[in-house]
């Protein structure tokens, strides 16, 4: 990554780049979001939907419910209807032109506020939250293309003294970050008509309504879009997206069930989040591509010969038994690597030599696949070792699913440290997210924690079908040394599949240690020319992000 960083910028913006990435503690500061809000001018576009905001009072008081009406009568986009559920006495003293007050008994489900709306587009808001002037107008504009029927956006949070604090900037659509967070929180808005056709909002679904609402929606392919943009202020309470653990729990697996998905959902070690696990429909026969040069490393204060210690630890640890292991060496390998690989006498590992030509660690990967028996394989180093003895498995219950095109597992160094959480891209240079944090941190709101959709990720353990990988034309050769993996992540993405990371497999990776850390400036240049403008952006990494650092801090 350095080299690349020389080849891209040029040496005295290396070196201030490869500071700025170590130098500070990782996230946004208060004080970086503050600058962010003086010099980030509102966007308000044009927008014609009419917005039906269902707002909840619950027991806030007069004063915070006043603040989230003053909010939406500050407008931009006039084309507004607030509903509300208030007893008499409370009604008259918020009625105005474009609320509406149901001045019953006072019983503010969202199911029954729903009833009073009216507008193109529905949307929620909690009394004491309030919305950036140009919301409504951002929030409507994302309703201008057929097929959009969910819109959602970035959001903060209102600190005790009222100014705005720990913003969220959210990824564009990621499904298996939903399924697992809810993290579209607030706002969100949806198109009425296609509230109403799923049924509305379900009461007894309690506080993960919203969340049930986008799923039962997205179960009909309603389009989604991401307004990257802080449009709400929630006041207080930390973010909660998907409601309390049981609503949530309940929402998803009544999704499972209504979509005939063997998964299921339960409480994560961390609160807010769910655990998803899929069912493996089959045990089918999993190849494990090792490209290798037969060499040692000393780990800590032992010598490991780290093809043979690789081997030991798949062997040894891993509780998926239906796989095969190529070991695709240069007929290089010291004696004593081949009398470990004769100790450990087991017939599911083949050692084969790669004798087509001058180091190409794509087109050896390549080499290894045609040999491959199995129908889904894993591109691993030999400098891994295996953490979690369930790892083929929490890989493969991903690489199953036909949506999904490549999946990886974390990366950690020997030190437990966080070695490779996923790739992004920033300033047209791929990042690694999350370096060195801690193994149990649970990243940027939660995308450490639990499954996510990244840009790319790294060759060092990948796994895809094996049928895909032919479709796709297999690791682009051009790129010999580097970028070859990014680049079969991108050749997945472009055909319409998700690239996801799991952080319920976890290796030791030792970085390098398989062979010198090699860097063209060529395969980066062939990148460059294959994925011009992919490399402009990332949608799972937000432009509010400084394009010049791998740890989500606000610029």
């Amino acid at each position: 990554m350095a080299r690349a960083f020389l080849a891209l910028f040029g040496p005295r913006a290396a070196i201030r780049k490869a500071w700025e990435l170590v130098s500070r503690p990782p996230f946004d500061r208060a004080d970086d979001y503050a600058s962010w809000r003086r010099n980030r001018p509102a966007r308000a576009p044009v927008a014609s939907a009419s917005v039906s905001i269902l707002v909840r009072a619950g027991d806030a008081s007069d004063a915070l419910l006043g603040r989230s009406i003053d909010s939406i009568r500050r407008q931009t986009h006039r084309r507004w209807q607030v509903c509300v559920a208030l007893l008499p006495a409370r009604a008259a003293r918020v009625a105005g032109t474009q609320v509406v007050v149901d001045d019953g008994d006072g019983e503010e489900s969202w199911s029954r506020l729903l009833r009073l709306a009216d507008g193109d587009v529905v949307t929620t808001l909690d009394a004491g939250d309030e919305l950036a002037p140009h919301a409504l107008a951002a929030i409507a504009g994302a309703f201008a293309s057929d097929g959009v029927d969910v819109a959602y956006s970035d959001e903060d949070r209102l600190a005790p003294d009222g100014s705005p604090s720990d913003p969220f900037f959210k990824p564009d659509w990621s499904p298996e970050y939903f399924l697992a967070t809810g993290y579209t929180g607030r706002l969100t808005a949806w198109r009425r008509t296609a509230v109403q056709a799923v049924g509305g909002f379900r009461d007894e679904l309690g506080s993960a309504q919203e969340f049930d609402l986008t799923l039962r929606l997205i179960e009909g392919g309603a389009g989604v879009r991401h307004v990257d943009d802080v449009l709400y202020h929630r006041r207080g309470a930390p973010h909660a997206w998907n409601g309390t653990g049981a609503d949530a729990e309940r929402a998803v697996g009544e999704h499972f069930a209504r979509r005939a998905i063997d998964a299921a959902s339960t409480a994560h070690a961390r609160p807010g989040f769910l655990r998803i696990r899929y069912a493996l429909r089959e045990r089918p026969l999993v190849s494990v591509v090792i490209p290798t040069g037969g060499r040692e490393r000393l780990v800590g204060e032992r010598r490991v010969d780290l093809l043979v210690n690789c081997l030991q630890s798949i062997v040894r640890n891993s509780t998926y038994p239906h796989f095969e292991i190529l070991c695709i060496d240069d007929d290089n390998l010291r004696p004593e690597t081949k009398a470990g690989l004769a100790a450990l006498g087991d017939e599911r590992i083949r050692l084969t030599t790669y004798r087509e030509g001058p180091l190409n660690i794509a087109a050896k990967m390549n080499f290894g696949v045609r040999l491959a028996r199995g129908e889904h394989v894993i591109f691993l180093n030999d400098d891994i070792e295996v953490v979690t003895p369930d790892w083929i498995e929490a890989l493969l219950e991903f690489s199953q699913q036909p949506e999904i095109g490549a999946v990886e597992p974390k990366l950690l160094f020997p030190s437990g440290a966080i070695q490779h959480g996923g790739m992004a891209v920033a300033d047209r240079v791929p990042i690694i997210l999350f370096r060195w944090l801690p193994r149990d941190h649970p990243g940027y709101f939660g995308t450490l924690a639990v499954p996510c959709n990244r840009s790319a990720l790294i060759g060092a353990c990948l796994m895809t079908r094996r049928a895909l990988f032919d479709e796709l034309g297999g690791f682009d050769e051009a790129m010999p040394f580097i970028w070859h993996d990014l680049d079969y992540c991108f050749a997945v993405r472009a055909r319409g599949l998700r690239v996801v990371f799991t952080p319920y497999a976890e290796l030791y990776h030792f970085e390098t240690a398989s062979r010198p850390a090699t860097f063209r400036s060529a395969d980066t240049v062939a990148m460059a020319r294959k994925w011009g403008a992919a490399l402009e952006s990332d949608p799972f990494y937000s432009r509010h992000f400084r394009q010049d650092r791998a740890d989500c801090r606000v610029g």
